[in-house]
């Protein structure tokens, strides 16, 4: 899974080339898919020649909104979210949210006074995760008027909240086929850094 997105980072350099450092991370990657990652860290700055290089290990928060597909009458059987039966226009995310425990190492070269080329490898392990889905669209009921009802369903997809069939095969898991994603797993970012202020 890819992602395009923003990083902005505070770093505050402490004695013996200790660091303290949060990064805040917004993207917009493969499927529609936002990503949010705000990493807290301490590391420690080393140099190589002209590169600059930071292990760090952390905690980090992540926010993913997957978007899981639209559905209309033409490509679909029926759903069934929660005994509403929705049968056009039905569009599916999947929310996650979770804490993780995040080792990272930063290599940065720069190539002029405030500007440079970045790596940074970080590795997640997730605890406290939790997920819902959220279906939007047109069932096959009418209000007072005469008006297709359009369904507005959240539902916490970690408990025993959720009924999700796709032509009666009822999906029991999020570890199904159609709703896994791993948030144990590695983000590798590479782009141009600009240096904005440096205080004292």
């Amino acid at each position: 899974m890819w992602s395009y997105g923003f990083s902005m980072e505070m770093s505050y350099l402490m004695k013996k080339d200790f660091t303290i450092t949060h990064n805040a991370f917004i993207g917009l990657g493969s499927n529609t898919t936002w990503t949010y990652i705000s990493q807290l860290s301490l590391g420690k700055e080393m140099t190589f020649g002209r590169f600059y290089v930071q292990p760090r290990i952390g905690l980090a928060y992540i926010y993913n909104n997957l978007k899981i597909g639209e559905f209309y009458s033409d490509n679909k059987g029926y759903f069934d979210v929660n005994n509403r039966h929705i049968y056009d226009d039905m569009r599916v995310r999947l929310k996650s949210r979770t804490f993780a425990i995040s080792p990272t190492v930063l290599v940065e070269y720069p190539i002029k006074e405030y500007v440079g080329v970045f790596a940074k490898l970080s590795g997640f392990y997730s605890f406290g995760r939790r997920s819902y889905l959220t279906f939007t669209g047109i069932t096959d009921e009418y209000d007072a008027d005469g008006n297709a009802v359009t369904a507005y369903e959240n539902r916490n997809f970690d408990g025993n909240g959720v009924y999700f069939a796709i032509n009666k095969q009822q999906l029991f898991s999020r570890q199904s086929p159609y709703l896994h994603y791993n948030f144990n797993t590695m983000f590798v970012e590479i782009g141009l850094s600009v240096q904005l202020a440096v205080p004292y």
